[in-house]
C-alpha cells in the first residue's frame, strides 16, 4: 500500500518538473539522477516512518488481545493471543493502551494523508503550468525524442490524466472488499444513464429504418433496468467450499431464513437465465425479419406476446428446478458450517442458500447435487447452441437472399445487426455463463477459488447491462453516428478555421 502511493507521488513530483517549462528543471535532464536517488531515499523514508510508527505505536499488546479475544475466535477460529496484528483501542482499555493507539492512528493518517495532499497540490501546480501559454516544443520537454511538427502540441492532458487516474485507483483499490461490494451500485448506476439514452436513440431520428425491432429493443432496455435493480436490492455472493459450492443473499433485508426469502434468492438467479430467453427473442426476429414473416410486421404483436412467455417459460423452469432440488438440505449447511463461520463469521444454519455436494456427502445428497447441477448446465447451454443455429441460418439466408431479391445496402444493414446482436449475447455469456460454470464445476475436482473470485464473479453480474446498450450503440451505424456526429462536426469546424 506505502509502496504504490510513494511511487506515485515520484511521479507527480517529475512530471511538475518534466512540465514546468518556466523554471525549465534540469533534475529532468543533466541532474536527473539525483531525481532518482532523492525518489528513491523519499520511499524509504515513507517505508521506515510507516514501519516506525506501527512498531513502536501500533503492534497489539497484550490488553487489545484479550479485549478482541472472543469476537476474534468467532470470526477466524483461532486464538488472538497466537496470532501476530497491528491494533487500535481507543476506548473500554487502560488509559496507557487508548493514548497509545491515538498516537498510532494519528501517525498513519498522516503518513497516509500527505502522499494525497501531495497529489492535489502538484496537480494543482501542473494545471496552472499547462494553462499558461507558452511557445515551448514537445523537445524541450520530452528532450529524447524526435521534433513532431510544429502544430502538434504536447500530450500534456493525456499524460496527466493517465497520471491522475492510475493515483486515484492506488487510493481506491486498497480495500477490495469495499470496492466489490460498491461496484454493483455503480453498474446500476450507470445502467441508469446509458439505458433510457439508449430507449432515446431508438425512437428518435432516423431511427425508422429500423421498424418494429425498435420495440424488441426497448424490451431489451427496460430488462437492463429491471434487472440492474435487482442486482443492488437483492445481492449475492458465491463461495466455494472443497466439494462444495454454494449461492447466498450477502445483504439487504431478504438474508433471514425463510421460505419467502428463498423464492426471492431463486428469482435473482432466473432474471440472470432470462437475459438469454431476451436474447432468444432477438435471433428469432432477425430470421423472420430476413424470410419477410408476418410476425414482424401485422402479427408483431402476437410475436411480442411469445417473447413474453419464452421468458415467463425459462424463469419458471429454473425457479422450479431451484427450489425442488437446487437448495442447500441441513447436511450441506453442516458440511460448510466451520468454514462459513470463519469467512462470514456467521452460522450458515441460518441463511438461505443455492449449493450442490459432489462428494463426501451422503448418496442422497451427493446424487441429488449431480443432477441439479447437470439440469444447470442444460438450462444454460441450450440457449447458448440455439443462438449457434440461428446465427448460422441468419448468415445462410442472407447469402442466398442477396444473390437474388435483396439489395446490397440492405443486406449490409442486415448483417450490421447481426453483427449487434453477436457482441450483444456473446457479452453476457461471458460475464454470466463463464462464471457460473467455473462456480459449478471447480469444485467437482475439489479446487476452492480465492474470495478475490468470488469477488469478481458477482461483480461481473452486473456488467451486461451497461456493456450491452453501449455495443449496440456502437456496432449500428445509425446510432454510433448520431452519438459521435457532434463531436465530428466541431473537428470540421476547428479544422476549417485553422485552415488545414
Amino acid at each position: 500500500m506505502v509502496r504504490g502511493v510513494v511511487g506515485t507521488q515520484h511521479k507527480h513530483s517529475y512530471r511538475s518538473l518534466l512540465i514546468n517549462f518556466i523554471h525549465n528543471s534540469s533534475f529532468t535532464k543533466n541532474r536527473f539522477s539525483l531525481f532518482m536517488l532523492g525518489a528513491f531515499l523519499l520511499l524509504v523514508l515513507t517505508f521506515a516512518a510507516w514501519f516506525a510508527a506501527s512498531i513502536i505505536f501500533g503492534v497489539a499488546n497484550l490488553e487489545i488481545r484479550e479485549y478482541v479475544g472472543e469476537d476474534f475466535f468467532e470470526v477466524f477460529g483461532k486464538n488472538s493471543n497466537e496470532v501476530n496484528m497491528v491494533a487500535a483501542m481507543y476506548s473500554e482499555g487502560s488509559t496507557e493502551t487508548t493514548h497509545r493507539s491515538w498516537k498510532a492512528v494519528g501517525c498513519w493518517s498522516l503518513i497516509s494523508g500527505a502522499p494525497v495532499v501531495a497529489f492535489f497540490v502538484f496537480g494543482r501546480l501542473t494545471y496552472l503550468v499547462i494553462m499558461t501559454p507558452h511557445n515551448l516544443s514537445i523537445t524541450d520537454v520530452f528532450p529524447d525524442t524526435c521534433d513532431p511538427p510544429n502544430h502538434i502540441k504536447p500530450p500534456f492532458f493525456e499524460s496527466y490524466f493517465i497520471l491522475a487516474s492510475q493515483a486515484f485507483l492506488i487510493c481506491f483499490l486498497m480495500d477490495k472488499h469495499w470496492v466489490f461490494q460498491y461496484l454493483p451500485k455503480i453498474f446500476c448506476g450507470f445502467a441508469y444513464i446509458v439505458n433510457p439514452v439508449f430507449i432515446y436513440l431508438i425512437f428518435s431520428g432516423k431511427s425508422a429504418i429500423l421498424g418494429n425491432y425498435r420495440y424488441l429493443l426497448l424490451y431489451f432496455a427496460c430488462f437492463n433496468l429491471f434487472y440492474s435493480l435487482a442486482n443492488v436490492l437483492v445481492p449475492l455472493d458465491i463461495h466455494s467450499y472443497r466439494y462444495c459450492f454454494f449461492l447466498m443473499l450477502s445483504d439487504g433485508r431478504f438474508v433471514e431464513f425463510s421460505n419467502y426469502h428463498s423464492h426471492i434468492l431463486i428469482a435473482r438467479c432466473s432474471l440472470i437465465l432470462s437475459s438469454y430467453a431476451v436474447l432468444m427473442s432477438h435471433f428469432i426476429y432477425r430470421y423472420l425479419a430476413i424470410n419477410n414473416s408476418s410476425f414482424t410486421k401485422k402479427l408483431f404483436p402476437l410475436f411480442m406476446i411469445g417473447s413474453f412467455i419464452m421468458l415467463a417459460a425459462v424463469f419458471s423452469t429454473w425457479h422450479f428446478l431451484c427450489w425442488t432440488i437446487g437448495r442447500a438440505n441441513t447436511e450441506i449447511r453442516e458440511y460448510i458450517r466451520e468454514d462459513f463461520k470463519k469467512v462470514y463469521g456467521k452460522d450458515s444454519i441460518n441463511f438461505n442458500m443455492l449449493a450442490a455436494l459432489y462428494q463426501e456427502g451422503s448418496n442422497e445428497t451427493v446424487t441429488q447435487s449431480w443432477i441439479v447441477t447437470f439440469f444447470w448446465s442444460l438450462i444454460c447451454t441450450a440457449p447458448i447452441i440455439g443462438f449457434m443455429i440461428l446465427g448460422r441460418m441468419i448468415i445462410v439466408k442472407l447469402r442466398k437472399t442477396t444473390r437474388t431479391r435483396m439489395s446490397q445496402k440492405t443486406s449490409q444493414f442486415q448483417v450490421e445487426l447481426l453483427r449487434a446482436l453477436a457482441v450483444q449475447t456473446i457479452i453476457p455469456i461471458c460475464i454470466s455463463f463463464l462464471p457460473a460454470v467455473l462456480c459449478w464445476y471447480t469444485p467437482m475436482l475439489g479446487i476452492q477459488l480465492g474470495r478475490t473470485f468470488n469477488y469478481f464473479e458477482v461483480s461481473a453480474f452486473g456488467v451486461f447491462a451497461v456493456i450491452d446498450p453501449v455495443a449496440i450503440i456502437l456496432c449500428i451505424p445509425i446510432f454510433r453516428k448520431r452519438i459521435f456526429s457532434k463531436h465530428i462536426i466541431i473537428e470540421t469546424s476547428v479544422s476549417s478555421v485553422s485552415g488545414k
